[in-house]
């Protein structure tokens, strides 16, 4: 099932899904490192969103929150991961001027990008903006298969991730499915 192609890895999963693994050989992997095994013909398809559009929580209604269940009404940070970011909440009027959500052709986009002067205060000062999505407040489920396709960010200082949180809040706090570090993309 894995395929050199370029400097890169190709694994078939199926006629069209495959997973690439970037700047490495195929003899750099062993069977026993896979398990291919996965029947999904009797998985029923319970969520999700192809980004033909955006339809963002306003509050009673809508597929994606733009803030964390536990975020201020102004948007939310991960101080304890000492994160230089603010996520804009697309709900909060006084930062509406920045929209860190843009669809195009199928293709969610996410910016991180300098904060304006003018929306600072509003933001507890932090000096950028990012966004973050949640189903929080319309899907969730305790058991399941989970995909995702996205092309993750290499750049220095972005922390691109797809998690899996508790409902209830309960600790541990999240599933980790990806979680990379911009400037060391290989890890």
């Amino acid at each position: 099932n894995m395929v050199q192609s370029g400097a890169n890895v190709r694994l078939n999963l199926s006629n069209d899904e495959f997973l690439v693994f970037a700047n490495k050989t195929v003899d750099q992997f062993t069977p026993g490192q896979f398990d291919l095994a996965l029947d999904r013909s009797h998985l029923e398809l319970t969520f999700s969103d192809e980004f033909n559009t955006l339809n963002l929580w306003n509050g009673s209604s809508g597929t994606w929150d733009s803030n964390f269940w536990w975020g201020a009404a102004n948007g939310s940070s991960l101080t304890s991961n000492k994160e230089l970011q603010w996520y804009i909440d697309t709900n909060y009027a006084p930062t509406s001027s920045v929209n860190p959500f843009s669809v195009q052709d199928g293709v969610l986009t996410i910016t991180a990008a300098q904060a304006p002067a003018a929306i600072q205060p509003y933001i507890n000062d932090y000096k950028y903006t990012s966004g973050l999505l949640t189903t929080y407040e319309s899907f969730a489920q305790t058991y399941g298969y989970f995909e995702i396709r996205a092309d993750m960010p290499e750049k220095q200082g972005v922390w691109p991730a797809f998690w899996l949180l508790p409902a209830d809040g309960s600790w541990p706090p999240e599933l980790d499915v990806v979680e990379m570090l911009g400037q060391d993309p290989n890890k």
